[in-house]
């Protein structure tokens, strides 16, 4: 109590907004309260989303931008190299290869730093880079996922966590919250360790209360971070992107990538349709495009003055 007294102290909340509504007010009261009786030390608080506190306009508010292009990546790219065990040479190669109009469309994935280090753990392995987003999502994921540490699944028929369990556990979270639940990117871990219990059910035909989910889930996150706990009982993927990605792997892995067409008027969807459009098999391509096309040509004849102002552009 003396050093709060004294202001030696220094307060950190981190993710308010990840905070359930049902605890906000005790949350609220429980630091202004800090704000009141201990107003000499400081306080640091973190949200991903524009979360309102009466107390947010006592403080000082920064918003944390992304990567500079000019300055920022290439320091980024240096470090990431420049750690032992690593060929310090490649940075300036993966910097040229990203400065090239040949990579224009993953160059912006690079502003934002857990997508940064995705594009040097793929340039480190293969040195080079796809030309698409799908692809450098699906060889960097690839890489992460491969188990790093014993996971041990303690199901008797299924001895190992392998990679392939891993991604295809990742994909039905990553659906089922963004798809069924609407876009939601924090998510309790008693529904995780669900989605995980009914994978090995439906998959190995073992008896889902003979399936630790708890342990396999804290498997998964030791091994590759992609995806996090945020509390005791709320886990997330370290990056929307990476959920976006798998429910984009998901759609296509269950040939339901057409679902997108219900979306094409949700900005929310943009990337997942996006990175649809470069996962599905190139033999599917032409027919994904053309129902792409008649869902909007379809849209549009039923608006008429979406109608009339094309027809009016057109000429």
């Amino acid at each position: 109590r003396r050093i709060l007294e004294f202001g030696k102290a220094v307060f950190i909340f981190d993710g308010l907004d990840e905070t359930p509504n049902s605890e906000r007010d005790r949350i609220e009261i429980m630091i202004e309260g800090l704000l009141r009786d201990y107003d000499k030390c400081r306080y640091i608080l973190s949200s991903r989303l524009a979360v309102h506190f009466p107390f947010f306009g006592t403080f000082q508010k920064v918003i944390i931008a992304p990567l500079h292009t000019k300055h920022h990546i290439p320091e980024f790219v240096r470090r990431w190299f420049a750690q032992p065990g690593k060929n310090a040479e490649m940075a300036q190669l993966m910097l040229d290869k990203l400065q090239s109009s040949q990579y224009q469309g993953i160059r912006e994935l690079a502003r934002r730093p857990v997508l940064l280090k995705l594009l040097c753990i793929v340039f480190e392995v293969d040195g080079d880079f796809p030309t698409r987003r799908g692809d450098i999502f699906r060889s960097g994921i690839s890489e992460m996922t491969r188990p790093k540490v014993n996971l041990e699944t303690y199901i008797p028929s299924v001895p190992k966590l392998q990679e392939h369990h891993v991604y295809n556990i990742l994909c039905r979270v990553a659906s089922y919250f963004f798809i069924d639940l609407k876009v939601q990117i924090l998510f309790e871990t008693r529904d995780v360790k669900r989605i995980i219990q009914s994978y090995f059910q439906e998959v190995y035909s073992v008896n889902r209360d003979e399936v630790p989910g708890g342990i396999i889930l804290t498997g998964i996150e030791q091994s590759n971070g992609l995806l996090v706990r945020w509390a005791q009982n709320f886990c997330a993927f370290s990056h929307l992107t990476y959920q976006e990605f798998f429910t984009a792997a998901h759609l296509v892995n269950t040939s339901t990538y057409t679902d997108v067409y219900n979306h094409l008027y949700d900005s929310r969807w943009n990337f997942v349709t996006g990175l649809v459009a470069e996962l599905i098999p190139k033999e599917s391509s032409v027919s994904f495009f053309d129902g792409f096309k008649r869902t909007i040509d379809d849209h549009i004849s039923k608006d008429v003055k979406l109608r009339e102002f094309l027809e009016n552009l057109n000429r």
